[in-house]
């Protein structure tokens, strides 16, 4: 009942939206109310004197009434009964004659025929039903499996912050828990102590190689105390064949409470992929009970690798080189060496070469690891693309990747020269510039032949000695909209 908290956090918090108060740290009020089990034929909207004592045959129905009388204002609830499920199994649970009425908000509704817990948590939207509250909760409708012994009809135990101590009933009032005493019920009879035994999860799916868990709970029926001791099936003992265990061995489980122990699955890499029931008998003197735990076994994938090449594919101009970096990822917990090998490259006194380095990587289990895939050219190399192709190998694992280079001419450089002020393009010999002393000298900073271009940075060096550069101009410039 760890969910028993959230009711008041959640009507809290539609109290805030819906109507605006306050929220504060809940407080407790002067005690009040009653909540209480009834016979919903006979008392289907109020409590009766005194605990009553029910009855019917084995294989019908019978409807409980969880009833409140007298308490203080309230907005919502939260609230566990449980019975001995071999006795009445509960088949579910109905509002429709709640005194929270719609709008209303069904937080969680459960009815557990292995511990026969039925639980409603429930919550007002946008109004509070004002005190004295006297009516219906809601109704359990059970199924009834023996008439050989009885049950208490109780309210689950072990929950706190809650309106009656270590009780898992809460009755609220926007952020106010209100304070409820309680009165139960028996069914059939005298109520022998007893005790349930349940396992979360009950069944799951183990991968070859791996363990897995399950919780194993016991709890006190009709104020049942004592030890339960656990025993497991014999294990197969063949190769392969799974364990199992459970700790602690035995639980003490005080009246009224829980206790829990842990059952461990533990498979080898070569179990057999099948399901294996493992049944968890709880015995207490001449008290016992078993629940039976489903765990299948699947093969578990086969580690491998994977590769890929980054870039994938790129220009290269002839005369130049180009890198693509190969990298080797772990897959499904591979670990170990994979040895790289690539494509030949073509045979021609022009074409380009490739190499690898280094050749071999090593996987640690669930990373990766690189090496380098250089790609050359010469000057004369054809405009064409190359597609390498890289094969990583591991045993009987291989992989490959592809690498493409496409090789594009260079590109012929441009000329920026000192030229004559009038002219637009470079002269065939340096410039051998003349003027008197004192006078001025204007040149161009020309460029010829260029690649296209968007843009430039040119430091012009003199002789300050000789010649002081006194400003510049960008008149004439070949760039449109420039920014300097």
């Amino acid at each position: 009942m760890k969910e028993l908290k959230m009711i008041l956090s959640l009507s809290s918090l539609l109290t805030l939206t819906l109507l605006g108060l306050l929220v504060t740290v809940p407080q407790v009020s002067a005690a009040t109310g009653l909540v209480c089990i009834a016979n919903s034929s006979v008392n289907p909207s109020s409590c009766p004197s005194s605990p009553p004592s029910l009855s019917a045959p084995v294989g019908s129905s019978i409807t409980l009434a969880v009833n409140i009388q007298g308490s203080d204002s309230l907005n919502g609830f939260d609230i566990a009964v449980q019975v001995d499920p071999s006795v009445l199994q509960p088949l579910n649970i109905t509002v429709a004659n709640s005194v929270v009425h719609d709008p209303r908000l069904i937080v969680a509704q459960s009815t557990d025929s292995s511990t026969g817990i039925a639980r409603l948590a429930i919550v007002a939207e946008g109004y509070i039903i004002a005190g004295p509250v006297t009516g219906n909760l809601f109704n359990i409708l059970y199924k009834v499996l023996s008439s050989t012994k009885g049950t208490a009809i109780v309210f689950q135990t072990g929950c706190s912050g809650t309106s009656v101590p270590s009780t898992c009933v809460t009755v609220v009032n926007g952020n106010t828990v209100d304070p409820e005493m309680v009165q139960t019920a028996t069914f059939g009879g005298t109520a022998t102590p007893d005790f349930t035994i349940a396992a979360n999860p009950l069944s799951q799916t183990v991968q070859q190689g791996s363990s897995a868990k399950s919780a194993i709970t016991v709890a006190s029926l009709n104020g049942f105390s004592g030890t339960v001791n656990f025993s497991l099936p014999a294990m197969c003992l063949a190769i392969g064949c799974p364990s199992w265990s459970i700790s602690p061995s035995s639980v003490f489980v005080a009246s009224g409470g829980t206790a829990q122990a842990t059952l461990t699955f533990t498979t080898s890499s070569n179990t057999p992929a099948m399901i294996f029931n493992v049944t968890v008998t709880g015995t207490s003197g001449s008290l016992s009970h078993s629940v039976t735990v489903s765990f299948k076994v699947v093969q578990a994938p086969t580690p491998d690798f994977s590769m890929s090449a980054n870039p994938a594919s790129q220009n290269v101009q002839q005369g130049s080189t180009a890198t693509s970096m190969i990298v080797v990822t772990s897959i499904n917990g591979f670990s170990g060496t994979v040895n790289l090998s690539s494509s030949a490259p073509p045979l021609c006194p022009s074409c380009p070469t490739w190499s690898l380095s280094p050749r071999n990587v090593t996987l640690p289990s669930g990373g990766s690891a690189t090496s380098t895939l250089t790609f050359s050219t010469t000057t004369g190399s054809p405009t064409t693309t190359f597609v390498v192709n890289v094969t990583g190998t591991n045993g009987n694992l291989s992989h490959s990747t592809t690498s493409s280079f496409t090789i594009v001419a260079a590109l012929t450089p441009g000329t920026v020269c000192i030229a004559p002020a009038s002219s637009t393009s470079c002269p065939s010999t340096p410039l051998m510039a003349q003027g008197t002393v004192g006078g001025q000298l204007s040149v161009a900073v020309n460029v010829q032949n260029s690649p296209a271009l968007n843009g430039f940075d040119i430091l012009v060096l003199t002789n300050p000695s000789v010649l002081r550069p006194v400003s510049d101009s960008l008149n004439g410039t070949v760039l449109q909209n420039v920014f300097v």
